[in-house]
Formats: C-alpha cells, sequence, structure tokens
C-alpha cells in the first residue's frame, strides 16, 4: 500500500537536500582552503619575480590538486554524495572542474617554469627541459601527466565527441585517470609544502593532511567504482531472465537476482549496466529501471540505436550482469510538491512508466508521452491502465516535432494541461531540446524550480 506524503515530509526533504548540498560544498571548498594554509604556513617568499612566480605555482598546483580529488569524489558514485547531488549534477560539476582545473593546471606549469628560470637565470625553454629530465622520476611522471592530459581535453572539446562513438571517447577519457595518478608522486617528492622535511611542526602535519585527502578520494573511487560492483555482482549474483522484444520497437531485459531489495533501488534510478557476455562484457551502460522494483526482478527497456544496444536483443538467459548502483535522484522519494507532472519523450518514457507505478493517489497526476506515433510508445498499455488505477490525466503528443515543447498543430499551455502546476513536482526525462522546452514552460507557467526534477545520461 502507498502511503500519501504530508506536507511537512515534503518541507523536510527540501531542508535536508539544502543543509547536505551545502555541507558538501562546505567541505569541498574547506579541503582546498586548509592546503593553501599549510602551504602559507610552510612559507611562501615573494621577495622576488622568481620566488612570486614560484609561490604561485605552488598555489595553483595545489588548488588544481584539490579540484582533482573533488571531481574523483563526486564522480566515484559514492551514495551520500550521489543521493544528495544527483548523478547528472555531479557529471556535471566533474566535467566543469575538469575544465577549470585544466586551465589552472596551465598556469601552474607556466609559473613555475618561469619563476624557476628567473631564479637561476635560464630560458624558459630550457627551464621545462630541466624538470622534465634533471628533477627526478616524479616530476618526469608528472611532466608526461600533464600531455597526457592536453589529449583528453583535445578529445573532449564538443567539434571532436560529435563525430566519436561514447565507447572510443571513453577510452582516451580513462587516460585522465592515469593523469592523476602520475600527477601525485611529485606532490610529495618535489613539492616544499608536502614533503615533509620537518624543518617546522607544520611540515609533518601538511604531509599527513595531503596524504589523507588523497588517500580518501582515491580511495572512494577504488572501493565504490570498482569494489562495489565487484561486491554485488558475487552478492546479487544478477542474471538475465528473459528478452522481450517490444512492439514499438524496444527491448525489454528483465533480470532477477538474490537480496536485490538491499540494493534499495528506487523507481526511475538507473544503473550502469555491464552484461558478462561475449563481446558485451567490456562497456557498461546506463539504463533505467522501467518498472518499479519489487522482489527480486528489475526491468530496463532499451531502445537500440547502436552496436551494444542492438546486441542486447541477443542476451541469452542466464547471462550475468555487474550493476553498479542505483544512481541518480529521478524519484518519487523527492517530491516537494502535492502534485506530480511526468513527461517522457523516447528513451525516456521508461522511467515514467516506473515512477508513475510507484506514485499513490492523494495528489493530481498527469503524464506526457511524446512520441511521432503512439505504436512508438514503449509500454503503452501498462501506462493506460496505471493511469486508470491513479486517477491520473494521461496526454500523448503525437506528431512531428515543433519549435516547442507540443508536436506540429498542437497548441496549448501547461497551465491548461495542468491547472495545478504551480503545486506540482515536474519530471522530464527525453531528448534535451524537448525536456529543455518542457522545463522552460513549466516555469513560465509558475513552477518553482525545487520543484523541477530532470535527470540525463550526459558524456
Amino acid at each position: 500500500m502507498r502511503v500519501p506524503i504530508t506536507t511537512d515530509t515534503y518541507e523536510d526533504r527540501a531542508e535536508t537536500d539544502s543543509a547536505w548540498k551545502d555541507t558538501l560544498e562546505s567541505i569541498f571548498w574547506l579541503t582546498g582552503v586548509g592546503a593553501l594554509s599549510l602551504m602559507l604556513a610552510t612559507g611562501a617568499p615573494i621577495g622576488s619575480i622568481g620566488d612570486a612566480l614560484t609561490t604561485i605555482g605552488r598555489a595553483t598546483g595545489i588548488v588544481a590538486a584539490t579540484m582533482m580529488m573533488v571531481q574523483l569524489l563526486v564522480i566515484a558514485r559514492v551514495p551520500v554524495i550521489e543521493h544528495r547531488l544527483g548523478h547528472d549534477r555531479a557529471a556535471l560539476l566533474h566535467g566543469r572542474l575538469g575544465r577549470i582545473g585544466f586551465i589552472v593546471i596551465c598556469v601552474h606549469v607556466a609559473t613555475l617554469v618561469l619563476g624557476y628560470g628567473a631564479r637561476v637565470n635560464t630560458g624558459w625553454w630550457d627551464q621545462a627541459w630541466s624538470f622534465a629530465l634533471h628533477f627526478g622520476d616524479e616530476m618526469t611522471l608528472a611532466v608526461i601527466g600533464f600531455w597526457l592530459l592536453i589529449a583528453v581535453v583535445a578529445t573532449s572539446l564538443a567539434a571532436v565527441r560529435t563525430r566519436w562513438k561514447y565507447e572510443r571517447w571513453h577510452a582516451v577519457h580513462m587516460l585522465t585517470y592515469i593523469t592523476i595518478a602520475v600527477s601525485i608522486p611529485h606532490q610529495f617528492v618535489n613539492g616544499t609544502t608536502f614533503s615533509g622535511y620537518a624543518f617546522a611542526a607544520t611540515d609533518t602535519l601538511a604531509r599527513w593532511y595531503w596524504a589523507m585527502m588523497w588517500t580518501v578520494s582515491v580511495g572512494a573511487f577504488l572501493v565504490y567504482r570498482w569494489l562495489r560492483p565487484l561486491w554485488h555482482l558475487l552478492r546479487h549474483r544478477i542474471t538475465v531472465a528473459r528478452v522481450d522484444r517490444n512492439s514499438d520497437g524496444t527491448i525489454s531485459v528483465w533480470m532477477t537476482g538474490r537480496l536485490l531489495q538491499r540494493m534499495h533501488p528506487r523507481a526511475g534510478q538507473f544503473f550502469m549496466w555491464r552484461f558478462l557476455s561475449r563481446g558485451m562484457w567490456t562497456e557498461a551502460h546506463p539504463f533505467s529501471l522501467s518498472r518499479s522494483p519489487r522482489g527480486d526482478v528489475l526491468r530496463i527497456t532499451v531502445k537500440p540505436v547502436g552496436d551494444h544496444t542492438a546486441a542486447i536483443s541477443d542476451l541469452l538467459p542466464g547471462t550475468k550482469v555487474m550493476a553498479e548502483g542505483p544512481l541518480g535522484r529521478f524519484t518519487a522519494h523527492h517530491r516537494r510538491a502535492h502534485g506530480t507532472v511526468l513527461a517522457g519523450a523516447g528513451s525516456g518514457i521508461a522511467p515514467m512508466v516506473a515512477i508513475l507505478e510507484e506514485l499513490d493517489s492523494s495528489g493530481p497526476i498527469v503524464v506526457f508521452l511524446r512520441a511521432r506515433d503512439a505504436s512508438e510508445i514503449p509500454h503503452l498499455d501498462e501506462v493506460r491502465e496505471l493511469a486508470r488505477e491513479r486517477g491520473a490525466t494521461l496526454y500523448l503528443l503525437e506528431g512531428r516535432r515543433s519549435t516547442g515543447w507540443l508536436p506540429q498543430g498542437q497548441a496549448a499551455t501547461m497551465t491548461q494541461l495542468v491547472p495545478a502546476i504551480a503545486a506540482s513536482d515536474v519530471y522530464v526525462c527525453g531528448p534535451e531540446e524537448w525536456a529543455k522546452a518542457v522545463l522552460d514552460e513549466a516555469r513560465a507557467c509558475g513552477a518553482p524550480e525545487e520543484h523541477l526534477h530532470r535527470e540525463e545520461f550526459a558524456w
């Protein structure tokens, strides 16, 4: 039985989420502030141009390294971070820090080369080669990492990514983690802040502080990105039960396992699924649950758009599955209003089916499903039955694309279709332009920003 959520519960959740986000953001900032404070305590001379440039180089190096740590943490899929930020926001923060961090690293390299060069009266070119060849193996590794980072940034440009398949881009992007790994040793050996020479008590404190920060960030990444999926594989023994080829062209994969409820999956969330069959085990792809999780049965619905998704239709019963998750905040658990609007298009319809199944009938529910034709909507019969049971209003938005969120030839405001829009949560999943149009329309009709929910699988 689904228990209606009270207004107090909505407010409590909003306050809790806000407090957690503020706490996480404060921790991220204080980590960098603490490291910079220790740098100043261990000495930061600025008496000459060379000293000033070197000090700037040390400070920017600390800032860049702190950004790397935060990048690892937000993309490590640590539950407390994942549930509070959401997967898409964490991924966006990861990318934003990467872009800003690259600029900071370039400043770090440039100022150190110029600063050291000014102190020993050598040109910048000779000093750059000196760093690469004469400052020890740790510095040589850091230089190699810098050039690897340039390659990653170059391939991450939009002009390149739009021409590459996800699998190829992802393989190159993995160099980022190699870059981080080879950059860590020189921070303890060549850097003056964390080398631990013990000229003062702060030297030892700085070294242990920095070692602890890297241990937490790298440890969280290894535990939650690698060890946890392996643990789920061994503990829950998820396997493919059957594969259905739906009339709309999508593929439904039913999976069973042991103690799946202990993974705490919720309708609307997704997993990174790795099917352990020949030709597929090397790749993990995100797919939302298309059915409210119950017992030891899970279902995903996939639209074949590439080689990997097309191959899913050939999966055999008994195929083992490695599941990383559940991920995301796109769930009814994060509702903040009395009413609910579900808007899905394309593959974004799948999580809407699961969320609708989980909703109670305590508030008005409106469902929008967008497709060129009703025959292309997955699980439409299920949605119609669920809408009848929940007393939901169902709109099938059929037709060709237009510049707005409605198909060509249809004109209406969201207020007309959803009278209680200002007191409703709006869940949107679908193509980027269409989802943005839906959210813009909801805002224009009075829906508060905190009532808008969207999660995407960006790369």
